[in-house]
């Protein structure tokens, strides 16, 4: 079952989603039993979309400050809103107030998505193989919930719940510096500029957000009842939502995800049946089991799909978190709404904005051929994936080594100057050698290959495996 986790990249990239899922929804699930301290349950409701969206803003602006602060600024940044986020988490146990609450909640949620952000940027540049990328990623997020589900049962009391998030910050953190030292997976930049890429990455934002206005709900309606004490949504129905994680990885990843989208688009049909169950006043217990079932579906959908897409852009940086930032926006923005309609009890009319946005959705699908666009950009990136990917059974560095006789450790160092965008110190740090042993292999390669330097020997190797 595991054996798309082939080195250290796939398993350093599935452990930062686990980690950020952890860290994220178990800061949510403890904000709101906080905040139901001093308010009603629909205002909980409100209070926890208010911060999703705030949430939203970090995972839009990181992108934007890295262009503009650069590499040394943005690891300061980081470590500041790394040690923002447990100072908040220590504060929101003892403020005695749901305003003081919800300003904390509020800075605290812009530290984790700014920080999100940067996880998801580089969880998708730590997932190498295209091929397996809805499985790490759905097996990451049922980590996530795992580890949540630990935390809310197994550990007693929010003082010492909340001390386990912040620990969980800080091996988060120092994942994300580790993970800084593998090599990313290089991609170039042929299809940029494609109109079609273009469309495929509005169309994207498009379904996604009216996909969220029916899970938002869905969300809003199960946390009026865990709010209102009637049902805690911490118990074993949540293990659903890993279950789902890894069911829908491996869904998903069939035909290198050609058939994703009509799986997420009957599980949404799915979904709106819990909604309608929840309304008519059936059974919360099987209302909440297929919404944590269609959930897990969604999460995983929207992660993988701005993931691979962040790669044919000019700022992979916002594109490669944005999912969950339009998920957090659009499920803030629709709370009013939301709450209208759970307040009214009316099946009826929920059913009728749900047609209509089904409607919307299959307009976006059958009007713009994004999933096949976006299918199309993954066979075409997987013939240059290859010569970064570790997973692949036929490494075509390892068919270029043949071509020109190089030795296996010549080979290797290949590997490593093809897949790595960093000086030579750094390489050679990763190789476990001295920039003089590397200089040396490179300049045997040079001779064995009839090339002059670094740069046209990974030029020259570019191009045999593209013929």
């Amino acid at each position: 079952m595991f054996t798309y986790i082939k080195d250290k990249r796939s398993a350093t990239g599935i452990c930062l989603i686990a980690l950020y899922n952890f860290v994220f929804l178990g800061t949510e699930y403890f904000f709101d039993n906080v905040c139901a301290r001093f308010v009603g349950e629909h205002q909980v409701v409100t209070a926890q979309n208010t911060v999703l969206g705030i949430s939203a803003i970090g995972f839009i602006v990181y992108g934007l400050l890295y262009r503009y602060l650069g590499n040394t600024l943005m690891r300061v940044l980081e470590s500041v809103l790394c040690a923002g986020v447990i100072v908040l988490l220590g504060m929101l146990n003892v403020l005695q107030g749901y305003s003081s609450v919800l300003i904390c909640g509020c800075l605290m949620f812009l530290f984790l998505g700014v920080f999100g952000a940067k996880i998801c940027y580089c969880a998708s540049t730590r997932l190498p193989n295209l091929r397996y990328m809805s499985r790490n990623i759905g097996f990451g997020y049922a980590l996530g919930i795992l580890l949540q589900f630990l935390n809310n049962n197994a550990v007693q009391g929010d003082m010492s719940q909340s001390i386990v998030l912040a620990c969980g910050m800080v091996i988060l953190f120092a994942l994300s510096l580790f993970s800084e030292k593998l090599p990313e997976v290089v991609y170039t930049n042929e299809h940029r500029e494609m109109k079609s890429v273009k469309m495929a990455m509005l169309m994207l934002v498009v379904v996604t957000a009216l996909m969220t206005l029916i899970f938002s709900t869905l969300d809003n309606a199960v946390t009026l009842v865990h709010a209102s004490g009637d049902f805690d949504i911490g118990q074993w129905p949540r293990l659903l939502l890993a279950l789902s994680g890894i069911v829908a990885g491996i869904l998903y990843d069939i035909k290198e995800r050609k058939y994703m989208p009509y799986i997420m688009y009957i599980v949404t049909i799915i979904s709106v049946g819990s909604m309608v169950i929840l309304q008519l006043g059936g059974s919360f217990l099987y209302g909440l089991l297929i919404f944590y079932i269609s959930a897990g579906f969604f999460v995983v959908f929207f992660m993988t799909a701005f993931m691979q897409i962040s790669y044919y852009t000019s700022m992979p940086r916002l594109w490669a978190g944005l999912g969950r930032g339009v998920n957090n926006g659009c499920g803030c923005l629709t709370t009013v709404v939301s709450l209208a309609l759970l307040g009214r009890e009316s099946p009826i009319l929920v059913l009728m904005v749900a047609l209509v946005l089904f409607a919307f959705i299959s307009l976006c699908m059958i009007g713009y051929h994004i999933w096949g666009a976006i299918y199309e950009l993954d066979e075409a990136t997987s013939e240059k994936e290859s010569v970064n990917s570790d997973a692949e059974k036929e490494n075509r560095v390892i068919v270029f080594g043949r071509k020109y006789n190089l030795t296996e450790r010549e080979v290797e160092c290949l590997e490593a100057i093809v897949s790595m965008d960093c000086p030579v110190s750094e390489i050679a740090g990763y190789l476990a050698i001295s920039r003089a042993a590397l200089y040396r292999h490179i300049a045997n390669m040079n001779q064995k290959t009839g090339t002059k330097d670094r740069k046209e020997l990974i030029r020259l190797c570019y191009e045999k495996n593209q013929k």
